[in-house]
């Protein structure tokens, strides 16, 4: 499960980046998802999903160690799940303009 988890990290990153380019911010040097979400704030739909995003940072670096431990089915099927979300929330937002 490892390797899933690693690509559920970057998938979210890419995401998070992707929103942070389409509203036109400047560009943070960062892979924390966490930042990348203080970064993007205020957004309701990113706070009630905090908590389960940000734990997908540390499969950034962690997993790609030997020895490390693997999150079980559980936390990947949640951390898969609020990916999912954050896909589609993100999609929402690119395609909706700002309202003036």
């Amino acid at each position: 499960m490892g390797p899933a988890c690693f690509h559920i990290q970057q998938a979210i990153e890419k995401a998070l980046k992707a929103l942070v380019v389409a509203k036109k911010l400047p560009m943070p040097l960062t892979h924390n998802i966490s930042h990348l979400i203080e970064h993007l704030q205020p957004e309701p739909t990113l706070d009630r999903l905090r908590a389960k995003l940000a734990l997908t940072t540390e499969y950034a670096v962690q997993l790609r160690y030997p020895g490390a431990t693997t999150p079980d089915s559980q936390e990947v099927q949640a951390s898969l799940a609020a990916m999912q979300e954050l896909f589609e929330w993100v999609q929402q937002q690119i395609d909706s303009p700002p309202s003036a």
